[in-house]
């Protein structure tokens, strides 16, 4: 009976991430760099607006914007096409995630539990979302989501299509490969560095050796491509303002909101205990291969410390700090995917009694209801007031008046929103490009 009640508190816990997930999409509104980029697409069109930044590094994310952008009639509709696109980035995620654990469970499940993967696969999402250092930024920002965040669903699908063999699996791990070649750098340089950390330690053998030869080349094409055609540099010298105005260490830990992640510190331990007591409820279920524990964290450590560096080198080549904390992303993921799998293993040595389990998942299913409820309330009164701000803004193209002066925008909790500057400070992006995409040829303005 208590085991039953465990999992169906578990059921739930997954249930409401989901369905938090997917309800927010629905009021993620454009702000920041995506009016820019959207501008650009305007003006220039799908190919040439990117082609303009000189082949940038992470083309393949900025093109991915501009074809959501194709779709849409105008910039007003934009935000339904969003939806559209958000609701298809989690499902594929989702579905790329039970992919990725279905080729693990092959290797460690040794009776079949229809729980296992849809549960494992929304704890490893959720524990994602809640350690991430600004985590709305990769999630529910648009430019920032198809560049940052897309490479994670992707890389789910690329590992179990690594291991198959035949002419159609290796094609498409390749062309994978490429895909992320083209979006963020630091998670690139990371994956190239666990490569060779393979290649040198395990001495594969020659076949193995050629294959992740040939993957780092593949990843290595665009990167390649867009320093040849001074892409690289060309976002060097985009962000030297950045640079003068941030000091060294200031960046990840100004932008590590205290309001949207200290209050997640308990979430995300409760969300670790929760995996530790999902696994020990299946242990008779996997069979886990033996391994030396001290050798493993070793590895562990020693990839934790190669991922770090080159998550944060290339940020302090570019921004000359840092850089914004949305870059931390790959030594976030590397972080907690080896909690994660450290939990799991806990999990299937220790003897955790029945009621601990439940009162560990009460807790886990209460935070996610009320985190629910709480971005539920402030998303959807943020969207709308979003909206009827458009209203306002063409309503006022016929006014004789250089710019437009407009009331501010409530909380948008877990959505990412830049707010417009006030009268008489230099237009930021979102002020400049406002107006102008709604065809009103104003800047705006804080009241």
């Amino acid at each position: 009976m208590k085991s039953t009640v465990f999992k169906v508190i578990l059921v739930l816990f997954c249930v409401f991430f989901l369905g938090f997930l997917f309800t927010t999409s629905f009021f993620v509104r454009p702000c920041s760099d995506d009016l820019f980029f959207y501008s650009e697409f305007n003006e220039k069109g799908w190919f040439d607006s990117i082609w303009s930044l000189q082949t940038n590094i992470r083309f393949t994310g900025f093109y991915i914007f501009n074809t959501i952008a194709l779709f849409t009639e105008d910039f007003e509709s934009f935000s339904s096409y969003l939806f559209i696109y958000y609701i298809s980035v989690y499902t594929i995620l989702i579905l790329a995630s039970l992919y990725f654990f279905k080729f693990l469970s092959n290797k460690i499940l040794i009776q079949r539990d229809i729980l296992f993967l849809p549960v494992i696969s929304i704890l490893y999402l959720s524990s994602f979302y809640l350690s991430g250092i600004h985590a709305q930024e990769i999630w529910f920002w648009t430019i920032a989501n198809t560049i940052y965040f897309l490479p994670i669903p992707i890389l789910f699908l690329a590992i179990p299509i690594a291991w198959k063999k035949g002419i159609i699996s290796n094609f498409l791990f390749y062309l994978i490969l490429v895909l992320l070649g083209g979006m963020v750098e630091n998670l690139v340089l990371c994956i190239v560095a666990c490569f060779l950390f393979t290649l040198i330690y395990f001495r594969n053998s020659k076949k193995n050796s050629v294959k992740i030869s040939l993957s780092i080349l593949c990843l290595l094409i665009f990167p390649i491509f867009s320093y040849l055609k001074s892409g690289i540099s060309f976002r060097v010298q985009s962000e030297t303002i950045y640079k003068n105005e941030n000091g060294f260490f200031n960046s990840v830990f100004s932008d590590y909101s205290l309001q949207l992640n200290s209050d997640r510190l308990i979430f995300i331990v409760f969300i670790y205990l929760l995996v530790m007591a999902f696994s020990n409820s299946i242990n008779d279920k996997i069979s886990l291969p033996e391994f030396n524990w001290k050798k493993t964290a070793i590895l562990n450590i020693i990839l934790l410390s190669i991922i770090s560096l080159c998550t944060f080198l290339p940020m302090i080549y570019v921004f000359g700090n840092f850089g914004p904390a949305r870059s931390s992303m790959p030594f976030v993921f590397s972080v907690n995917s080896s909690l994660f799998f450290w939990c799991f293993v806990i999990g299937q040595r220790i003897n955790l009694k029945q009621y601990l389990s439940i009162f560990i998942s009460s807790i886990s299913l209460i935070l996610i209801i009320a985190f629910y409820y709480i971005q539920f309330a402030l998303t959807s009164n943020f969207a709308k007031k979003y909206d009827e701000r458009f209203i306002l803004i063409k309503s006022q193209s016929h006014i004789n008046q250089k710019y437009i002066l407009l009331p501010p925008l409530p909380d948008s909790g877990i959505i990412p929103s830049q707010e417009l500057n006030k009268l008489g400070e230099q237009p930021g992006m979102t002020s400049y490009y406002l107006g102008r995409l709604l065809g009103v040829d104003k800047d705006c303005y804080l009241k």
